[in-house]
């Protein structure tokens, strides 16, 4: 028969391990953080509080779960893309509910175009160049668009891509067009090979 002290041993040490691992991560995490702030001679110049007080309480400034799943699931899917954040895990989820074929029925189509000229608002630096992705489903259009002051290179669409995409309407795709600055020959040309 088990009496009660052995019980409670039971149930300590797994939080006592728990707490131990807890702390070795944070210990690692932030020796990680330290030798990246050495290195790049962040703590030499008189802002350095600013970044001693991010050394040591990182956990309030970077989510230590989005990390974790950020480490196991950045390089899911795509060979030779790099998933950042979340974007890796919503990648692996999508593709264990709705299946890695979800879009196999559709035709999603690449665009690489110049733009007129850059967006007015500034958000996106000097963007010069816009990356469309569009595909037809039964009555609307998938749209996503990248902008870059470079062109792209890269010709080929992804899953993850196409679950970023909003769905608009034919009058709301060229009203889209529209705002990006294209000029009318390209708005012309992306419509007519829809």
């Amino acid at each position: 028969m088990i009496n009660t002290v052995e019980l409670r041993k039971i149930k300590i040490v797994p939080i006592y391990l728990l707490f131990k691992i807890l702390v070795m991560a944070y210990l690692a995490i932030t020796i990680k953080y330290y030798l990246k702030y050495k290195n790049a001679g962040l703590l030499d110049d008189e802002n350095s509080n600013k970044y001693l007080k991010h050394l040591i309480m990182w956990p309030i400034y970077t989510n230590p779960f989005r990390m974790i799943f950020e480490s196991f699931f950045k390089n899911y899917g795509d060979n030779g893309v790099t998933y950042l954040g979340w974007s890796g895990f919503k990648n692996f989820y999508h593709d264990i509910t709705k299946g890695k074929n979800r879009y196999s029925k559709i035709n999603p189509i690449v665009f690489n175009i110049k733009l007129a000229r850059p967006p007015s608002n500034g958000l996106f630096g000097t963007a010069n160049f816009a990356r469309i992705i569009l595909a037809k489903t039964h009555t609307n259009f998938l749209y996503c668009c990248n902008l870059s002051p470079e062109k792209f290179e890269n010709d080929q669409w992804s899953n993850y891509e196409l679950d970023c995409s909003i769905l608009l309407t034919k009058d709301e795709l060229s009203k889209e067009l529209k705002d990006l600055y294209l000029s009318k020959d390209n708005i012309k040309d992306i419509l007519q090979k829809l």
